[in-house]
């Protein structure tokens, strides 16, 4: 009776471990993004399981988890989520994957260091956030899409907004460090929580970057916050140096109207994007360089589209010096070829491949790979 009660409980367990395999792969699926296109030097940096960092060259069809972070130089990469949403990082970025919303909704948090980037945030359900974060604001939206460039040197951020409408405020490490119980029992992190508090909503057309002084202060407190413990950050004179002037009136984060530029609007409408058939066989391994290859044939197209409407809007405009050329694009260059020809204009587009330059004598385009310099003249 035993050795067939033995028997018996030996089959159950092995009719069980097809169920206890499958549950466990649904445990270990991770939130993830897919590469959609890249071009140029673009790594995706990745802890192994032994914590050893990896640096692993991206490439399409490749998944980007929580936690892995995105290095371009001179590529730009572009990423979807799984409910549609793009992203475009750009040259010399450096991005971090904080967290990902799954099927139940939750956040998802880009975190960046510096650089550029471009996103297209689908609205899928009100259960999901979607947040960037730089060293000085957060950028919160839902349904939008945004462009955030962070300068390498200074730290500063600017939130301009292409379509829908974006929340920005100024962001603060050390709240991020601290516990609920910590905040309400410190007036210096109290104080912190007022400022961050001061959220603008940025409209369509809109730019918006945190007033240049307060802007100063948070990144160096923001700074000794990533190096030192919440006690020490709380007690900190650098707090109250940052919130003495800030009252109820002060308009922290300022914004002002601001014209799209034509670079931006390739960027907008050259994402690649993936329908959720195709997204589904990506995930399975199925036809992935025949999808790639008709998305790469579907995204030069639409590139020399929306060229051909830049060049001839910037044609309409006459501007037949380069006086007038400043102007109105605020920037002068000099782009010297290879072949030592020197061109006076200014860049206003850029693709992996050519840069349209509005010069004097009209708009042209220039192979990249014939560029020897360029400069502010």
């Amino acid at each position: 009776m035993i050795q067939f009660k033995k028997i018996i409980f030996i089959s159950m367990v092995i009719a069980l471990l097809p169920l206890c395999k499958e549950q466990k792969q649904i445990t270990q699926e991770k939130n993830k993004l897919v590469i959609t296109f890249v071009t140029g030097d673009v790594k995706i940096i990745r802890k192994d399981e032994q914590g050893k960092v990896q640096e692993i060259p991206a490439k399409m069809g490749m998944f980007v988890y929580e936690e892995d972070s995105i290095k371009t130089e001179n590529g730009k990469v572009d990423l979807q989520t799984k409910t549609g949403s793009a992203i475009r990082v750009k040259e010399m970025t450096y991005l971090s994957v904080k967290s990902l919303s799954g099927d139940a909704g939750g956040e998802t948090k880009l975190e960046m260091q510096n650089g550029n980037m471009i996103a297209n945030i689908k609205k899928a359900t009100t259960k999901e956030d979607f947040k960037v974060a730089t060293p000085t604001a957060i950028a919160g939206v839902r349904g939008t899409t945004f462009a955030v460039e962070v300068d390498p040197f200074e730290k500063t951020s600017t939130v301009k907004v292409l379509e829908g409408k974006v929340a920005v405020k100024p962001r603060v490490v050390a709240l991020e460090k601290a516990s609920k119980e910590e905040i309400e029992k410190n007036e210096n992190l109290q104080s912190l929580k007022k400022l961050e508090e001061k959220e603008v909503v940025v409209e369509e057309n809109q730019t918006a970057q945190l007033d240049p002084s307060i802007e100063k202060k948070i990144v160096k407190l923001n700074e000794k916050a990533e190096k030192s413990s919440i006690e020490d950050v709380a007690k900190s004179e650098d707090i109250k140096d940052l919130t003495k002037n800030v009252k109820e009136t002060t308009q922290v984060v300022k914004t002002e109207k601001s014209e799209i530029s034509p670079e931006l609007i390739v960027d907008k409408e050259t994402m690649v994007t993936l329908n959720q058939e195709e997204l589904k066989q990506i995930e399975q391994g199925q036809a992935v360089d025949q999808i790639f290859a008709k998305k790469q044939e579907e995204r030069k197209l639409k590139e020399e589209e929306i060229l051909k409407k830049i060049e001839e809007n910037a044609s309409k405009k006459q501007l037949k010096t380069e006086k007038e050329l400043k102007e109105h694009y605020k920037k002068l260059e000099v782009i010297t070829l290879r072949n030592g020809k020197k061109i006076n204009g200014t860049v206003i587009a850029q693709t992996e491949n050519l840069m349209v330059i509005h010069t004097p004598q009209g708009v042209i385009r220039v192979n990249k790979n014939d560029v020897e310099s360029q400069e502010f003249k």
